[in-house]
Formats: C-alpha cells, sequence, structure tokens
C-alpha cells in the first residue's frame, strides 16, 4: 500500500469518527429534550397533586401530615405551595426518624404559584411550559419561576440561602487565605477551583479548573451552613455549661 493510500485511509478513519461525533451530539440534544419533557410532565404531576392535597377538605389532615414531617406551615406573607412541595418531593430516610428535604426541588413552589396565579389547569401544565419563553426572564421552567420571583419577591427560605451564602464566602472567616493570582490562572477570570499537592509546609499549585456558578453557590451555601451549624452547637454548649452551673467562659476556654 503506498503512502498516498495509507494517508487516505486514515483521513477516512477520522472523517468517520467525525461523523460519529455529530450524530452523537444530535442524540445527546434529542435525550436531553426529552429529559426535560419528563420533568415537565412531572412538574404536571406534582401541580396536580399539590392541589388535591390543598384542597379545604384536606386541611386538617394536610397540617397533621406536616407536622408529622416537621414541615412549617404557610404564613400569611409565605408561599402557600412551599410546603406541599417540600412534602411532595421530600423523603424520610431509611429509620424513618427524620424526614429529609429535597432543597433543589423548592423552586418548584414558584412555578405552581404562577401556575395558580395565571390560572393554568395542571392538566395543560407541561405544554404550557414547554411553550413558555419570556424575553426578559427566559423559557420553560427556570424563566416560570423568574417571572414568578419577580413578582412576588424572595421567600424567607430564599432570602436565609443568600444569608448562609455571604457567610461562607465572608473574607472574616478565619479559614481564609489570600495569595497572588497564580500564571495557571486566566486573566479575568472571577472564580474556579485551583489543585495542589502539600510538599512539607508549603502548598504546590498545579493546575486550574473552571467552576459553574452553580457548583460555586453550592460550595459556599455548604460552608455557610457549616459554619452556621458550629456556631450553634457552641452555643448550645455554653448554654448548657451554664445550666449545670458551670459558665459560657470555661466553655469558650475548653473550646
Amino acid at each position: 500500500m503506498s503512502t498516498e493510500d495509507v494517508k487516505n485511509t486514515l483521513l477516512n478513519l477520522v472523517s468517520q469518527f467525525t461523523t460519529r461525533v455529530d450524530d452523537d451530539e444530535k442524540t445527546i440534544r434529542n435525550l436531553e429534550a426529552q429529559g426535560h419533557k419528563v420533568t415537565w410532565e412531572q412538574i404536571q404531576e406534582a401541580y396536580g397533586i399539590a392541589q388535591r392535597i390543598l384542597a379545604p377538605t384536606n386541611q386538617t389532615v394536610y397540617e397533621a401530615i406536616l407536622t408529622d414531617c416537621g414541615i412549617p406551615k404557610a404564613t400569611e406573607k409565605s408561599n402557600r405551595w412551599l410546603p406541599v412541595t417540600k412534602l411532595l418531593y421530600g423523603r424520610w430516610n431509611s429509620a424513618r426518624t427524620e424526614f429529609v428535604l429535597n432543597r433543589s426541588a423548592e423552586k418548584y413552589a414558584c412555578s405552581f404559584r404562577y401556575f395558580e396565579t395565571n390560572g393554568i389547569p395542571a392538566s395543560g401544565v407541561a405544554a404550557y411550559v414547554e411553550a413558555f419563553n419570556d424575553p426578559h426572564h427566559g423559557a420553560h421552567l427556570k424563566g416560570i419561576e423568574a417571572a414568578d420571583r419577580a413578582t412576588n419577591g424572595r421567600t424567607k427560605d430564599d432570602a436565609k440561602i443568600e444569608r448562609l451564602k455571604r457567610i461562607g464566602l465572608s473574607r472574616v472567616n478565619p479559614d481564609i487565605v489570600r495569595i497572588k493570582r497564580p500564571d495557571c490562572v486566566p486573566t479575568g477570570k472571577q472564580n474556579g477551583y485551583l489543585w495542589f499537592e502539600v510538599e512539607g509546609d508549603e502548598i504546590v499549585v498545579l493546575g486550574y479548573d473552571e467552576i459553574k456558578i452553580q457548583q460555586f453557590d453550592q460550595l459556599a451555601l455548604r460552608k455557610g451552613r457549616k459554619i452556621e451549624a458550629d456556631k450553634r452547637a457552641k452555643a448550645d454548649a455554653e448554654v448548657d455549661a451554664i445550666a449545670s452551673g458551670g459558665s459560657s467562659s470555661e466553655v469558650s476556654q475548653a473550646a
């Protein structure tokens, strides 16, 4: 086989693979679209169930279920769809000693409020979400959520999450370390990952990776929650010490 034949053979393999990549990307996009439709259909069913649960004839039983799960009732100023959303997407742990909330699903309460306000029947929710596209707020569920928040403002839970994020990002935290921007971090980047190894008392930064803003927010939120939990645990220990005849200063020194 001549050099030219070998070249053509290899180029043909490359061409075939390029076609495969294009086909795979189309398949992935189709699967993503199907996944979105599954979510929209799930939201439609959830909204219908939530409507039934919130029926006035079920109020007494509904409130009893919320109490069993440790879910606070909605107040006059809060989103009445939030508790039922927590109920629908939460789960009891394996020992059935704690009802574990699915925080990422609580945003659907905004969509449910929007559907109610705008008179969208439960049977038409999936089609409505698919067609929704607002020039200011965006498309589909995210757009609906944004439109609802623009009308109703942020809920108490939203405000708490933002507060915890600010705590996690606070520069007064004792574990904050400032370093000059390494060359591996592109100019203009606002956040990301630095990965490193420890050599003796030095940290050797080996590289940089980008991070999506959602991931960044989750890291800040996780740290904020830990800080808050640690502060509460310390405060509880001080109160227990006082109750048992000690003093808060003794606990602080021991800590």
